[in-house]
């Protein structure tokens, strides 16, 4: 929010700066002038009557002319004011000066005192502290000081009031709380008192403080002076409220302590790590308001909801001064759930009632834990709940100040629906997970290993604590040794069964739930257990059960229920890998070998189906250089359907991991299907490790069925993959193995196809006269096949060549000629492409309006596309060409762009450019260790990724540099 134009402060001296609270202060020096301005802001945005000013500013005896006299003085403050002839208005009957609240002091304590009086009156003692301290630091000495005017007197009297009366409220809020100080009380109030002797609730609450700090003598002497003031001044006696106080404090009542609260916390778990998003969610429920805020912590057994509820609970323990209540509810565990009623009388115990006050029936007990609760902020931490009707009853009153925690396998939906906020919790992440080994398993913790042993679990909680107890159980055994013994995940939960605790055997923990489920939803999970990818949406479970998507949802939601599956996204599943190795076990005992392979069939064919689908979509201009889909399961009534390109692409993304995990169990002729049908999707939207994955598999799978075709095409695309890593010669091995192949099978296509990428291999490396024999080879043979795309494309390339060369008029002219056989085919790569490539040709010929709006549409379509690589290096060459052009904050926008995506998807030839990039925008605007850092990191990228052209721009920087 920007601050107003004007601002005004009366909490002091009359003060009015141009430009907001910390802006440049405006002088009103005539005396009359102040005093309208203090009228006014006194009645900001209300309407002061002429009379009204008449009447405070000359009293009962103004002058004949006196109403030319106030439009006189209006229009001086309007010219006067900042923003006066906006600000001040003039109304029917007066005069009206029109503010927002954060521009007068006045107006933001108002505010400031309104809110901490609603969350006092809610019971947040934080919100109402922070509000109270936060509408007094408002002030700065006494209201309008230096104003002289009947008005004045009778508000400044007003406001000290509403001032002081603010401060009591907070010390009371402050004594309220058991873990607060009173020593920190003790100066503030003091100093109150000695400014203000007479107000007797200042007194007694120093009193009361000095009482609690362990200064009763003290407490007395504040008591004695106020008496004897009172006599010899005024006559007076003390107040009854203030004898009373002094009377206890001399017998030491006990009464006057802080008073005891309950504090039940559990211990919190040692070594917590991790975490952050979940412990945020939390924090919010403390803006909960007047309503009592309730959080249903779910998810699998073990994955560490009482760990994080604690951890949570612990940190903000001090917010709550009515003490923190805790049950574990049993409701998953081996033995009976606590009864309501029972954890209610326990609950009754910690506020004190009386074993024999405690009512015997579950009503009256829920009745009495109501009233004792109301009005105090408590936290309750309700731990392994077994469903909503188990928790209900010990719920505080509504609305109340109490905060709410549950944890519960189950989401607990009754109680959401109601109103209670949901924090789904999954596995720790690999970083997290593997601090917490290294935390509890100390000196042995080698990186190596702990990675290993992390993945092994799952990432876990419990599982991660249950092997690192393990491995410290056997101090002799390396750490690598005990790993190892973990190497088959499907025998993991009986590794990792303590033995001794049935609550610690993780086996156990998910038994306990999957003994519950319908047969449905337990055959359900134990086919998502033969799943080796990291989620199924709706589609495919209906797929991999061999039905529909509407009677596959019903199994699903109890899983999700039950936390045995997680839901990612909406209708998206996931598993975590402890889950689903005990799931496969189950698998393999209970379903026949037959029915498990016809499942992972169906799975497998619904994903090549729907990849081809998507493919058509986001690549038809390639449509009929991928093989045919045949038919399969696959096909059936679950196949995805996609309505646009956006909803294709996201589909794609979504599966990626689950294309490569189930190409592990496909036939051979499928894995090369799949690979054939998705590699241009994963090379331009940079997903090389999945694109690289799945060629090397079907590479294997066309030697395996001595398939040539096959195993030059998937040759072909490991090696772009190479290119694309800037791996050059391995790319140039794999190219050149492809094209042998092609060429001993007379495959005209397939030889222009490796001619093509080759050519671009070798523009990159500097070996230009290759360049331009493979790219004009590849042109002709696409020629003969009358193949328009292949001609763009290795028009396009030969256009690069002439540009790394310095032939910028051919490099434009075959730009060109490639752009318009792209536009011809609508093929939107090609044109991204040819666009890019003609605005670098215009920068490199200083040509720099005409780059920028080449490198802009070209932006523009490699987004569209998803084509990272091309996005990353446009905004690249389009920060070059805005420095050029001395736009340098919106250079250093593309550029740092650029760099984020150029390190997501690990491309060093983009990164050298952008890096040199941002050392040449560092030392244009004067930061030479920034230029010097940036070119330094440009070159170990382009001397590791061979851009010849990149580290000679590195080179000549870094010797300007240094």
């Amino acid at each position: 929010m920007t601050e107003p134009d004007a601002w005004f402060g009366v909490l002091g001296p009359l003060l009015i700066r141009r430009g907001g609270a910390s802006g440049t202060e405006v002088a009103v020096d005539r005396p009359q002038r102040r005093t309208l301005v203090a009228l006014l802001l006194l009645h900001a945005n209300r309407v002061v009557s002429t009379e009204e000013i008449i009447d405070q500013l000359w009293g009962a005896d103004p002058p004949a002319t006196v109403r030319t006299q106030v439009h006189t003085l209006v229009s001086a403050l309007r010219r006067t004011l900042p923003g006066g002839g906006r600000i001040l208005r003039t109304e029917s009957s007066g005069y009206r000066l029109e503010l927002a609240t954060a521009a007068l002091d006045l107006l933001t304590f108002s505010e400031q005192l309104a809110r901490a009086r609603k969350a006092d009156h809610a019971g947040d003692r934080t919100r109402a502290v922070a509000g109270y301290r936060a509408a007094l630091r408002l002030w700065r000495d006494v209201p309008f000081a230096g104003i002289g005017a009947g008005f004045v007197d009778q508000a400044r009297r007003s406001l000290t009031e509403k001032r002081l009366a603010a401060t009591e409220q907070l010390i009371d809020l402050e004594l309220a709380d058991p873990s607060a100080d009173p020593a920190g009380l003790v100066e503030e109030l003091a100093r109150l008192v000695e400014e203000h002797p007479l107000r007797s609730g200042l007194r007694q609450r120093l009193m009361l403080v000095l009482h609690r700090a362990g200064r009763p003598a003290d407490a007395m002497a504040v008591y004695l002076r106020g008496r004897d003031l009172l006599a010899d001044e005024h006559g007076l006696d003390p107040s009854p409220e203030l004898d009373r106080l002094a009377s206890r404090i001399e017998a030491a009542d006990p009464s006057l302590d802080a008073p005891a609260v309950p504090r039940q916390l559990p211990y919190a778990a040692a070594c917590f790590t991790g975490r952050t998003a979940e412990l945020a969610a939390l924090d919010a429920l403390l803006d909960g308001g007047g309503e009592h805020p309730v959080a249903v912590v779910s998810g699998t057994g073990g994955v560490g909801k009482t760990a994080v509820a604690t951890h949570w609970a612990h940190s903000v323990a001090d917010r709550f001064d009515g003490g923190q209540l805790y049950v574990d509810l049993r409701g998953y565990s081996p033995e009976e759930p606590v009864p309501p009623a029972e954890a209610l009388a326990g609950f009754l115990r910690a506020l004190g009632v009386d074993g024999r006050g405690v009512p015997t029936d579950l009503a009256g007990r829920a009745a009495l834990f109501q009233t004792m609760l109301s009005g105090r902020r408590l936290l309750v931490l309700l731990d392994n709940a077994r469903d909503p009707e188990q928790v209900a009853p010990l719920l505080p009153p509504r609305p109340g100040p109490s905060v709410v925690v549950v944890t519960s396998r189950d989401r607990l939906d009754p109680l959401v629906a109601g109103g209670a906020r949901h924090i789904g919790l999954d596995v720790l992440p690999p970083p997290e997970s593997e601090a917490l080994l290294r935390a509890l398993i100390g000196e042995r913790a080698d990186a190596g290993a702990i990675a290993e042993l992390a993945r092994r679990c799952a990432c876990l909680p419990l599982a991660l604590r249950i092997a690192a107890e393990r491995v410290a159980a056997r101090p002799d055994t390396p750490l690598p040794e005990l790993v190892t013994e973990l190497a088959d995940q499907r025998r993991a939960v009986h590794l990792l069964d303590t033995g001794d605790d049935p609550h610690s055997a993780v086996s156990a923990v998910f038994s306990w739930s999957y003994r519950q489920l319908t047969p449905a939803a337990a055959r359900t999970m134990r086919l998502f257990g033969l799943h080796r990818g990291p989620s199924l949406d709706l589609a495919a479970v209906a797929a991999l059960t061999g039905t529909s998507v509407e009677r596959a949802r019903e199994p699903v939601a109890e899983l999700l229920r039950a936390h045995l599956v997680g839901e990612i996204t909406e209708d998206r599943f996931t598993m975590h890998d402890l889950l689903r190795a005990w799931a496969g076990e189950r698998a393999g005992a209970v379903d026949p070998a037959k029915a498990r392979r016809a499942a992972s069939a169906r799975l497998f064919d619904h994903y090549r189906h729907g990849a081809a689908a998507a493919m058509d979509l986001l690549h038809p201009y390639e449509r009929h250089q991928r093989p045919p889909v045949g038919g399969g399961a696959g096909a059936g009534p679950h196949a995805p359907v996609f309505g646009d390109v956006a909803a294709a692409r996201r589909w794609l993304t979504a599966e990626i991991p689950n294309l490569v995990a189930a190409a592990g169990t496909g036939t051979d002729s499928a894995v090369i299907e799949l690979s054939a049908t998705v590699w241009r999707h994963l090379e331009s939207s940079g997903r090389y490790d999945e694109a690289d994955i799945l060629a090397g598999l079907a590479a294997t799978a066309a030697r395996r069925r001595s398939d040539p075709t096959a195993l030059a095409g998937a040759l072909t695309v490991l090696g772009l993959i190479c290119w694309r890593r800037n791996e050059h010669e391995l790319a140039v091995s794999r190219l050149t193995e492809a094209l042998a192949v092609y060429r001993k099978l007379g495959d005209v296509a397939g030889t222009a196809w490796t001619r093509l990428n080759l050519g671009v291999v070798y523009e990159r490396t500097g070996r230009f006269d290759l360049a331009i024999e493979h790219l004009r080879d590849a042109q002709a043979r696409y020629a003969e096949l009358d193949d328009p795309i292949g001609q763009a494309n290795a028009l396009g390339n030969l256009g690069v060549v002439h540009e790394q060369t310095g032939n910028y008029m051919l490099a434009v002219e075959l730009q060109k000629r490639s752009f318009a056989l792209h536009l011809d085919a609508d093929n939107p790569v090609g044109m991204a492409n040819a666009l890019g490539n003609v605005g670098i040709v215009h920068h490199r010929a200083g040509r720099h309006e005409h780059a920028g709006r080449c490198l802009r549409q070209a932006l523009t379509l490699f987004g569209d596309i998803g084509d990272r690589a091309g996005e990353a290096e446009a905004l690249g060459y389009l920060g070059a060409v805005l420095l050029a052009l001395e736009e340098r904050a919106a250079a250093r926008e593309r550029l740092e762009h650029g760099l984020a995506m150029a390190r997501e998807i690990g491309n060093r030839r983009v990164l050298a450019l952008i890096l040199n990039g941002l050392g040449e925008l560092s030392l244009a605007t004067g930061d030479m260790d920034a230029a010097l850092a940036a070119h330094t990191a440009a070159l170990h990228h382009a001397a590791a990724s061979g851009d010849r052209e990149q580290r000679a721009r590195a080179d000549t920087a870094l010797r300007v540099l240094r």
